[in-house]
């Protein structure tokens, strides 16, 4: 519930302050563990920072702390604490999250003539009863 006064955006706006700066020029965030680091050859994927493999500890952990409502924060803390490029395994499940779209252009020049995508069975289910393509 809003107090008298104050305006929706302001509430909203602040409740997003941690990730809001005044001279913000884009999605460059430092100050990780391997953030910073560079090298002329790939390295491991097991190097790629991480909050740790326990898929189902870090599902709870991210359940109770943000939920899948307010992923967004939750991928925002990560890039800040992990650095650039971060791998998460929730459940069974283990992404690479890549906050620079200068590194996703790179990686999705380099995939190749047949990428393989993770593919969200509802998402896919709802595409196909209205007949929408499914993209990439």
């Amino acid at each position: 519930m809003l107090a008298k006064g104050l305006s929706l955006r302001s509430v909203l706006v602040k409740g997003c302050q941690p990730f809001l700066s005044p001279t913000w020029q884009g999605p460059v965030l430092s100050t990780g563990k391997g953030a910073g680091t560079s090298t002329s050859s790939p390295r491991s994927f097991n190097e790629i920072p991480s909050p740790g493999d326990n898929g189902w500890l870090n599902l709870y952990h991210f359940r109770r702390e943000s939920g899948t409502q307010k992923i967004h924060y939750h991928q925002m803390q990560s890039f800040q604490k992990y650095g650039p490029i971060y791998r998460e395994k929730l459940g069974t499940l283990e992404s690479v999250y890549i906050v620079d779209p200068k590194d996703a252009s790179i990686l999705f020049s380099c995939e190749g003539p047949n990428p393989e995508r993770f593919l969200v069975p509802p998402w896919v289910a709802y595409h196909q009863y209205y007949q929408r393509p499914i993209g990439v």
